[in-house]
Protein backbone atom coordinates (compact mmCIF):
# COMPACT_ATOMS: atom_id res chain seq x y z
CA UNK A 1 0.00 0.00 0.00
CA UNK A 2 3.09 2.17 -0.37
CA UNK A 3 3.78 3.67 -3.72
CA UNK A 4 2.01 1.04 -5.70
CA UNK A 5 -1.08 1.61 -4.44
CA UNK A 6 -1.78 5.22 -5.67
CA UNK A 7 -0.95 6.83 -1.95
CA UNK A 8 -4.72 6.23 -0.92
CA UNK A 9 -4.03 7.45 2.50
CA UNK A 10 -3.91 10.55 0.58
CA UNK A 11 -7.91 9.97 -0.22
CA UNK A 12 -8.89 10.15 3.53
CA UNK A 13 -7.11 13.71 4.47
CA UNK A 14 -10.96 15.19 4.17
CA UNK A 15 -14.03 15.95 6.72
CA UNK A 16 -16.24 18.38 7.10
CA UNK A 17 -18.73 19.36 9.54
CA UNK A 18 -20.82 22.56 9.05
CA UNK A 19 -21.02 26.09 7.77
CA UNK A 20 -17.53 27.94 9.02
CA UNK A 21 -15.59 31.07 7.83
CA UNK A 22 -11.97 30.08 6.83
CA UNK A 23 -9.23 31.00 9.36
CA UNK A 24 -5.36 31.09 8.74
CA UNK A 25 -4.76 29.71 12.47
CA UNK A 26 -3.94 25.92 13.01
CA UNK A 27 -5.35 25.40 16.24
CA UNK A 28 -8.85 24.27 16.04
CA UNK A 29 -11.68 26.37 16.48
CA UNK A 30 -14.33 25.68 19.60
CA UNK A 31 -18.11 25.10 19.05
CA UNK A 32 -18.11 27.76 21.86
CA UNK A 33 -16.50 30.77 20.43
CA UNK A 34 -18.46 30.16 16.92
CA UNK A 35 -21.90 29.98 19.35
CA UNK A 36 -22.89 26.35 18.09
CA UNK A 37 -23.47 23.04 19.49
CA UNK A 38 -21.23 20.88 20.99
CA UNK A 39 -21.00 17.35 18.00
CA UNK A 40 -22.40 15.38 21.03
CA UNK A 41 -22.97 12.00 18.79
CA UNK A 42 -22.16 10.32 15.55
CA UNK A 43 -25.95 11.67 14.23
CA UNK A 44 -25.50 14.99 15.04
CA UNK A 45 -22.03 14.85 12.93
CA UNK A 46 -23.40 13.24 10.15
CA UNK A 47 -26.12 15.98 10.03
CA UNK A 48 -23.80 18.83 9.86
CA UNK A 49 -21.74 16.65 7.13
CA UNK A 50 -24.79 16.73 5.34
CA UNK A 51 -25.43 20.70 5.26
CA UNK A 52 -21.95 21.28 3.93
CA UNK A 53 -22.31 22.94 0.41
CA UNK A 54 -18.23 21.90 -0.24
CA UNK A 55 -14.83 21.93 1.78
CA UNK A 56 -11.03 23.67 0.97
CA UNK A 57 -8.33 23.35 3.41
CA UNK A 58 -5.09 23.18 3.76
CA UNK A 59 -3.30 20.12 4.87
CA UNK A 60 0.37 19.28 6.88
CA UNK A 61 0.74 15.14 6.89
CA UNK A 62 3.56 13.25 9.03
CA UNK A 63 3.74 9.65 7.34
CA UNK A 64 6.09 7.05 9.28
CA UNK A 65 6.72 4.33 6.98
CA UNK A 66 7.92 0.88 9.00
CA UNK A 67 11.34 0.93 7.52
CA UNK A 68 12.34 4.08 7.98
CA UNK A 69 13.78 6.24 10.59
CA UNK A 70 12.79 9.63 9.91
CA UNK A 71 8.87 10.40 9.15
CA UNK A 72 7.92 11.79 5.42
CA UNK A 73 6.30 15.29 5.18
CA UNK A 74 3.85 16.85 2.74
CA UNK A 75 1.63 19.70 2.47
CA UNK A 76 -0.53 21.31 0.23
CA UNK A 77 -4.66 22.05 -0.37
CA UNK A 78 -7.85 19.87 -0.30
CA UNK A 79 -11.14 20.35 -1.85
CA UNK A 80 -14.88 18.08 -2.20
CA UNK A 81 -17.51 18.84 -3.02
CA UNK A 82 -20.57 16.66 -3.72
CA UNK A 83 -21.17 16.86 -7.61
CA UNK A 84 -17.04 16.93 -8.39
CA UNK A 85 -15.66 14.37 -5.51
CA UNK A 86 -12.94 15.00 -3.50
CA UNK A 87 -8.95 16.21 -4.85
CA UNK A 88 -6.26 16.56 -3.13
CA UNK A 89 -2.86 18.72 -4.13
CA UNK A 90 0.65 18.28 -2.62
CA UNK A 91 2.62 21.18 -3.05
CA UNK A 92 5.25 19.83 -1.39
CA UNK A 93 7.92 18.12 -1.26
CA UNK A 94 6.96 17.48 -4.81
CA UNK A 95 3.60 18.20 -6.65
CA UNK A 96 1.40 15.37 -6.57
CA UNK A 97 -2.62 15.04 -7.46
CA UNK A 98 -5.11 12.55 -6.64
CA UNK A 99 -9.32 12.99 -7.61
CA UNK A 100 -11.73 10.71 -6.27
CA UNK A 101 -15.15 10.80 -8.08
CA UNK A 102 -17.92 8.06 -7.56
CA UNK A 103 -16.27 5.97 -10.28
CA UNK A 104 -12.45 6.88 -10.49
CA UNK A 105 -9.49 7.02 -9.07
CA UNK A 106 -7.16 9.58 -11.20
CA UNK A 107 -3.72 9.80 -9.69
CA UNK A 108 -1.11 12.28 -10.91
CA UNK A 109 2.86 12.18 -9.86
CA UNK A 110 4.45 15.56 -11.39
CA UNK A 111 4.55 13.55 -14.42
CA UNK A 112 2.05 10.58 -15.72
CA UNK A 113 -1.54 10.48 -15.05
CA UNK A 114 -3.32 7.08 -14.27
CA UNK A 115 -7.02 6.28 -14.03
CA UNK A 116 -8.02 3.24 -12.17
CA UNK A 117 -12.02 2.35 -12.42
CA UNK A 118 -13.14 1.92 -8.78
CA UNK A 119 -15.24 -0.72 -9.99
CA UNK A 120 -12.76 -2.84 -10.60
CA UNK A 121 -12.23 -3.35 -6.47
CA UNK A 122 -14.68 -3.53 -4.11
CA UNK A 123 -11.93 -2.72 -1.42
CA UNK A 124 -10.46 -0.02 -3.31
CA UNK A 125 -13.97 1.63 -3.75
CA UNK A 126 -14.47 1.47 0.27
CA UNK A 127 -11.09 2.51 1.14
CA UNK A 128 -10.87 5.55 -1.53
CA UNK A 129 -14.80 6.31 -0.83
CA UNK A 130 -14.92 6.12 2.90
CA UNK A 131 -14.83 9.48 3.61
CA UNK A 132 -16.93 10.73 0.81
CA UNK A 133 -19.61 8.52 2.28
CA UNK A 134 -18.93 10.35 5.61
CA UNK A 135 -19.38 13.83 3.64
CA UNK A 136 -22.86 12.29 2.28
CA UNK A 137 -23.93 11.16 5.52
CA UNK A 138 -24.54 8.07 4.44
CA UNK A 139 -24.42 5.85 7.63
CA UNK A 140 -25.47 2.70 6.28
CA UNK A 141 -22.54 2.44 3.26
CA UNK A 142 -20.23 3.00 6.28
CA UNK A 143 -21.27 0.57 8.45
CA UNK A 144 -21.68 -1.76 5.63
CA UNK A 145 -17.81 -2.00 6.12
CA UNK A 146 -16.63 -0.27 9.20
CA UNK A 147 -17.35 -0.45 12.34
CA UNK A 148 -18.03 2.87 14.09
CA UNK A 149 -16.95 4.34 17.72
CA UNK A 150 -17.61 7.73 18.60
CA UNK A 151 -16.99 9.22 21.15
CA UNK A 152 -17.59 12.58 22.96
CA UNK A 153 -15.33 14.04 25.34
CA UNK A 154 -17.97 15.62 28.38
CA UNK A 155 -15.46 18.48 29.47
CA UNK A 156 -15.36 19.91 26.44
CA UNK A 157 -16.37 20.28 22.50
CA UNK A 158 -13.59 17.61 21.65
CA UNK A 159 -14.96 14.32 19.71
CA UNK A 160 -13.79 11.49 17.67
CA UNK A 161 -14.22 8.82 15.84
CA UNK A 162 -13.03 5.52 14.95
CA UNK A 163 -13.53 3.40 11.32
CA UNK A 164 -12.93 -0.04 11.83
CA UNK A 165 -12.77 -2.40 9.00
CA UNK A 166 -15.30 -4.92 8.82
CA UNK A 167 -14.15 -7.55 5.90
CA UNK A 168 -11.03 -9.58 5.75
CA UNK A 169 -9.64 -7.83 2.70
CA UNK A 170 -10.24 -4.34 3.58
CA UNK A 171 -8.60 -5.32 7.38
CA UNK A 172 -5.53 -6.51 5.11
CA UNK A 173 -4.92 -2.85 4.07
CA UNK A 174 -6.00 -0.55 6.53
CA UNK A 175 -6.10 -1.38 10.45
CA UNK A 176 -8.11 1.41 11.03
CA UNK A 177 -9.12 5.49 10.85
CA UNK A 178 -8.92 7.61 13.34
CA UNK A 179 -10.43 11.32 13.35
CA UNK A 180 -10.43 13.64 16.07
CA UNK A 181 -11.86 17.55 15.83
CA UNK A 182 -13.18 20.32 18.47
CA UNK A 183 -16.37 21.54 18.40
CA UNK A 184 -17.11 22.07 14.28
CA UNK A 185 -13.82 21.58 12.83
CA UNK A 186 -11.82 19.08 12.32
CA UNK A 187 -8.28 18.86 13.86
CA UNK A 188 -6.74 15.70 12.84
CA UNK A 189 -6.83 12.11 10.64
CA UNK A 190 -5.26 9.03 11.32
CA UNK A 191 -4.65 6.34 8.85
CA UNK A 192 -2.94 2.62 10.44
CA UNK A 193 -1.99 0.72 7.52
CA UNK A 194 -1.87 -3.15 8.06
CA UNK A 195 1.71 -3.10 6.96
CA UNK A 196 2.50 -0.77 9.98
CA UNK A 197 2.70 2.69 8.04
CA UNK A 198 1.09 5.72 9.93
CA UNK A 199 -0.01 9.04 8.46
CA UNK A 200 -1.10 11.92 10.35
CA UNK A 201 -2.91 14.17 8.77
CA UNK A 202 -3.57 18.16 10.53
CA UNK A 203 -5.99 20.41 9.28
CA UNK A 204 -6.28 24.13 9.03
CA UNK A 205 -7.53 27.38 7.26
CA UNK A 206 -10.59 24.99 6.72
CA UNK A 207 -13.64 26.06 4.73
CA UNK A 208 -16.94 24.58 5.12
CA UNK A 209 -18.79 26.56 3.91
CA UNK A 210 -17.44 26.65 0.43
CA UNK A 211 -19.27 27.16 -2.49
CA UNK A 212 -17.14 26.81 -5.91
CA UNK A 213 -17.79 28.86 -9.09
CA UNK A 214 -17.92 26.90 -12.30
CA UNK A 215 -14.62 28.44 -13.54
CA UNK A 216 -12.83 27.77 -9.81
CA UNK A 217 -14.29 23.84 -9.94
CA UNK A 218 -13.16 23.25 -13.39
CA UNK A 219 -9.69 24.60 -12.69
CA UNK A 220 -9.61 22.60 -9.09
CA UNK A 221 -11.15 19.42 -9.82
CA UNK A 222 -8.90 18.03 -12.17
CA UNK A 223 -5.51 15.97 -12.30
CA UNK A 224 -3.39 17.82 -12.84
CA UNK A 225 -4.35 21.11 -11.51
CA UNK A 226 -5.21 23.43 -14.38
Amino acid sequence: MRGGALGLSLLLAVAALTPSTASADPRPVSSESRGAPQIANLDALLGACAKMPGLAAKFSEEKQIALLAVPLRSGGTLHYTRARGLVRHTAEPSKQSVLVTDKDLVFWDGKDTKRVSLGSSATLETFARAFSLLLAADRPALEKSFALSFRAEDASDGWSLKLTPKGAALHDVIKGIEIEGHGLTLSMLRVREANGDVSTTRFFAVDTNKRYSDEEANRTFRVPPA
